[in-house]
């Protein structure tokens, strides 16, 4: 990817549940560092306070649920609205068509995890078969038992072709090619 995007946050309570200590830590230091800041919030309070409880042609008291329930509104519409972005998320990227065989993987972290072919005709699972006659030379070849066909040979191990796989997946993730894929199966 030419711009590094900035990961969901993995641990979205941890992080509000820090943020709340240290502004709960900063937030007295700052305001005793400014004169009469104190006295400030003190008279703010205390003028809301007053002005809740004093005689409108609507309770104050009403007009600040109405007030807490428009925001609480305004709140989640706004988080409605930037959650529903139509940019695709990467982590949503899990199959793709490798070397004539269908592979499937869930991340783990930033990390390519329980990579797993299958049969690009029925969608079994296939294994890879050692097909060498010779012990030091790698040939690996894939059989679907449904299909009762040959998926595929490769002149190399099982770990070289994973490898590979997971090298082409990385590829399509830094070059953007795997929305390709994505808005070819919507």
């Amino acid at each position: 990817m030419s711009k590094k995007q900035a990961s969901p946050d993995p641990h979205p309570i941890r992080t509000n549940i820090i943020g709340s200590l240290v502004a709960a830590i900063v937030t007295p230091l700052i305001v005793s560092l400014i004169p009469g800041a104190w006295s400030f919030l003190a008279k703010c309070v205390t003028s809301f306070y007053l002005w809740s409880i004093s005689d409108h042609s609507i309770s104050g008291w009403m007009m600040t649920v109405f007030m807490l329930c428009a925001a609480l509104v305004l709140f989640i519409g706004l988080k409605l609205l930037r959650g529903t972005s139509s940019k695709p998320d990467w982590r949503g990227y899990i199959t793709d068509e490798f070397f004539g065989l269908i592979w499937h993987w869930n991340y783990y972290g930033h990390d390519i995890a329980s990579l797993a072919c299958f049969c690009p005709k029925c969608s079994m699972q296939v294994n890879p078969q050692n097909r060498s006659s010779f012990t030091a030379v790698d040939r690996i070849g894939f059989y679907c038992e449904h299909c009762e066909q040959d998926r595929g040979e490769f002149e190399e191990s099982w770990e070289d072709l994973e490898n590979k796989v997971i090298r082409s997946i990385q590829r399509k993730l830094r070059t953007n090619e795997w929305q390709l894929r994505a808005a070819s199966e919507d």
